[in-house]
């Protein structure tokens, strides 16, 4: 594990991010810069956008740690669920990662999809 001792532009921290097996993240933007990597991200979830995105957007719900009640901190069960996630993604790790490059497409070929509807209706 390294620590970057200094600021990294976004393109920048996509890349670091990108170039790991995976990530731990409390940060929604961490965590869709490394999927978008093609990389898993272990998400410490503080709010319902966690599963909208990451559980029901990219099909990873198994790699999301619901951290938003403050004694799962202090009784360590966020501690124990992400050493939890941890093992479960280093021993499911090739199959996670061909679900999120699958899921990542879908993703694409939706966004494309949605632009060209909203191209067609704005010039008609």
């Amino acid at each position: 594990m390294k620590k970057a001792n200094t600021y990294l532009f976004p393109l920048g921290a996509r890349l670091v991010l990108g170039n790991g097996l995976f990530s731990i993240s409390g940060r929604m933007h961490g965590a869709v810069s490394t999927f978008q990597m093609e990389k898993p991200s272990i998400s410490l979830s503080y709010s319902v956008k966690y599963k909208g995105v990451i559980g029901q957007g990219l099909d990873c719900e198994d790699l999301i740690v619901e951290a938003s009640n403050d004694q799962k901190w202090v009784d360590g069960k966020v501690m124990t669920e992400t050493i939890n996630k941890i093992d479960y993604l280093i021993n499911n790790y090739d199959d996670i990662v061909l679900k999120i490059k699958d899921n990542l497409g879908k993703c694409k070929d939706e966004v494309i999809n949605m632009i060209d509807q909203i191209y067609r209706e704005i010039g008609e």
